[in-house]
């Protein structure tokens, strides 16, 4: 389960009072945190944290498995609780807050989050995988069935566990995997053509230093035809991208809005140059 320490149970009130406060303010946004005076009650279930205006409170479940915080306007938060060498060790395991603890410029430690969340997505789904390549056929016929509801999910850890000795395997599990992708495809590009209809003006980005021309403007349906364009014409190579990418942002809004119709009404992928 993804989750990060932030205190022991043990050293509250005591040496673990700074991580506390410090989650408790960039967290849960509590003011006034280096006022927080902090108190453990009802056999030391409970600890207090009261600052200026406000009370927090964090109460051990009865079979100690986990800690509820309450904050004053109602709030309740869990956090996961482990026992260790005697210890109560409290570790915060909503995503929310552990990015709330990183500074915005720690780039190693989103990079460390990043790779556990996607271990911890693909834990089930990879051993599900696994257990699809089984000599089991029982174990396997079930396995399977899974990977066909769980769609996207079984993506990676199909491609992951490929096994070409096995002929008929090996195409059944391609067919899946192109599946899923063609379905994905198709519910993108379902998304993106309602997009061309909406024609709103998006909002004109920070002009990077040096750079004396803002770009013009841009609606949400100029977007929606570079990334339907990007998404579906096959034939175009990198280069043929790139230019009647650049055509199209050339075009007046009304030239645009015509070429989008066209799309529209032929489903038709045309090089711009032509059209001009």
């Amino acid at each position: 389960m993804l989750k990060q320490f932030l205190f022991c149970w043990e050293n509250i009130p005591g040496q673990d009072e700074d991580r506390l406060l410090n989650h408790l303010q960039k967290c849960l946004r509590v003011e006034g945190v280096a006022e927080g005076r902090f108190e453990k009650i009802e056999d030391g279930k409970v600890i207090t944290v009261s600052f200026k205006d406000v009370q927090v409170i964090l109460r051990l479940d009865d079979e100690n498995s986990r800690v509820v915080l309450e904050t004053p306007n109602g709030n309740i938060y869990e956090y996961s609780l482990i026992r260790r060498e005697g210890k109560n060790l409290v570790y915060v395991k909503d995503l929310l807050f552990i990015l709330r603890e990183i500074d915005i410029d720690d780039e190693k430690e989103f990079k460390r989050l990043a790779k556990a969340i996607i271990e911890e997505s693909y834990e089930t789904p990879k051993r599900t995988a696994e257990i699809h390549h089984s000599e089991d056929e029982d174990d396997s016929s079930k396995a399977t069935s899974i990977i066909l509801e769980i769609g996207d999910l079984a993506l990676t850890p199909l491609l992951e566990s490929l096994k070409s000795e096995i002929p008929e395997q090996y195409v059944w599990d391609m067919k899946t995997v192109v599946n899923i992708q063609i379905e994905n495809r198709l519910k993108i590009a379902k998304i993106l053509e309602k997009m061309l209809d909406d024609k709103r003006l998006l909002q004109i980005p920070d002009i990077p230093i040096g750079v004396e021309e803002s770009p013009p403007p841009r609606r949400v349906c100029d977007e929606a035809y570079l990334m339907l364009r990007h998404l579906l014409a096959f034939e175009e190579a990198e280069e043929e991208q790139f230019l009647n990418s650049v055509m199209f942002l050339d075009m007046s809004d009304e030239e645009k809005d015509t070429e989008i119709e066209r799309f529209k009404s032929t489903k038709r992928w045309v090089a711009l140059s032509e059209q001009i």
